[in-house]
């Protein structure tokens, strides 16, 4: 059986559940958005260099600071959203008593599910502020097991699929009935509880 929960799928065939999750339009306007501009900030910062060659300015070093900042932070997102796991992300065998995690692309981790406290959901929020008068922030749900040892592992970063933001109270709640609906599916499959830290929505 497949069902489909936003941009993620999740396929039941007996006693396994597989989630997987295709990126959206907007997962790759973010990647490619944000390297586009730490690639302009990064040519603002080698012409400067190159214009401080010829003769050191004060003004110049504030703004290839500036402009190097920017350039960092951008280019960190984008490779961080980059290598956000895709395809198969949780793989959960009831018969066997073991939950797979994709935790990058290139690491797994498995779990016997009898050491799972409980599942662990939360809001996170960035500020990215464009100019003194552009200030927007960008929202996802971030999700994580308690094990019996006290360990926490994130196993799901769920992001909006809506290029165009509401207010701040209308989005958060959007995206929080998004994605309970798939947070209650995991939490039935593992035979857990979940809880939420935060605002109650």
């Amino acid at each position: 059986m497949k069902q489909k929960i936003g941009h993620f799928e999740i396929h039941s065939k007996n006693s396994v559940t597989k989630i997987k999750y295709t990126r959206t339009l907007k997962d790759w306007f973010d990647i490619l958005g944000s390297l586009f501009i730490a690639l302009l900030c990064l040519s603002i910062v080698i012409f400067l260099l190159f214009e401080i060659s010829k003769g050191f300015e004060w003004i110049y070093t504030c703004i290839i600071f500036i402009f190097g900042i920017t350039a960092y932070s951008k280019a960190s997102y984008s490779i961080v959203r980059f290598l956000e796991p895709t395809n198969e992300l949780i793989k959960i065998d009831r018969n066997k008593g073991l939950i797979n995690v994709r935790l990058t692309k290139f690491k797994k981790i498995e779990l016997r599910i009898t050491e799972l406290s409980f599942l662990i959901y939360y809001l996170n929020k960035d500020i990215i502020q464009y100019s003194n008068s552009i200030i927007k922030k960008r929202y996802w749900i971030g999700v994580e097991i308690l094990t019996k040892n006290n360990e926490l592992i994130k196993i799901l970063t769920i992001n909006p699929s809506s290029f165009f933001q509401e207010k701040d109270n209308k989005t958060e709640e959007a995206l929080f009935k998004h994605s309970k609906i798939l947070i209650d599916k995991i939490s039935n499959e593992l035979g857990i509880k979940s809880r939420h830290k935060g605002k109650q929505y």
